[in-house]
């Protein structure tokens, strides 16, 4: 049998098992959120995620954990590579933390629901003054005390390689003086691409970086800050060889 042959099989029979652990561990998960709030429920969240990466055939493996205290704010800033990224994030972050996600996702059935429960806060990246609202309301979320997941990409890779970064998430780190968390996400990209229905079970390193604090971009411009930011997850994430510029010591 030929590896593709193989994959298009093994994927036919991976796919009810992701589709079935999602729709399961979400229900849960929304039906939950009636009743409790979602901060307290992040031991749950990084449990069914955990367990919907399972039924994918991820092996989860996350390096820098001492880098974060779960008791203090961040802004997350992670490469994306595949759609499971949503769930190695939930997966790793061990605080209540929300997400900046594309405005059509919140139309989505059940995850829609979920995401708008959990309080996400969508963006709409077509919309130049939609787009300043979100941030605005990510400030709020910021000065609030919960921390935000973002991807500065703005959307999945097709190539595997990191994309350009956005320049919101920077003007957002800038306006709040939060400290930024670099993540760089490997493997996810093998393991499901979007250009590609087949999953291919697989590794996946996650690698969390030393928080950057105020202190050490206060300085930067914009545009300085965003290409800082990207090196150093460029580095985590495996896209460019390890320097002396990130460390998880």
């Amino acid at each position: 049998m030929s590896n593709i042959v193989f994959k298009t099989v093994l994927s036919l029979v991976i796919w009810p098992f992701v589709f079935m652990s999602f729709l399961i561990g979400g229900t849960v998960l929304l039906i939950l959120m009636v009743f409790i709030h979602p901060h307290h429920l992040t031991p749950i969240k990084r449990f069914i995620s955990t367990l919907i990466l399972l039924s994918s055939g991820v092996l989860l493996e996350v390096k820098g954990k001492k880098n974060v205290n779960p008791n203090k704010c961040y802004i997350w800033m992670l490469n994306h590579q595949s759609f499971l990224d949503v769930f190695i994030i939930m997966a790793t972050i061990p605080q209540y933390a929300v997400g900046v996600e594309a405005v059509h996702h919140f139309k989505w059935p059940l995850w829609g629901w979920i995401i708008r429960r959990w309080g996400n806060i969508p963006i709409d990246r077509l919309n130049l003054n939609k787009a300043i609202e979100s941030i605005e309301k990510a400030k709020e979320v910021l000065n609030n005390g919960t921390s935000i997941m973002i991807a500065p990409e703005g959307t999945r890779t097709i190539t595997g390689e990191l994309m350009p970064f956005k320049k919101g998430p920077f003007h957002l780190a800038l306006g709040t003086k939060a400290e930024i968390l670099p993540v760089g996400i490997q493997g996810t990209f093998n393991v499901k691409n979007k250009t590609d229905w087949r999953i291919t079970p697989g590794r996946v390193t996650v690698r969390i970086g030393k928080p950057i604090s105020y202190k050490d971009y206060k300085d930067m411009s914009v545009e300085v800050l965003r290409d800082f930011v990207r090196t150093k997850i460029q580095v985590l994430s495996g896209d460019i060889k390890k320097s002396t510029t990130v460390s998880l010591k």
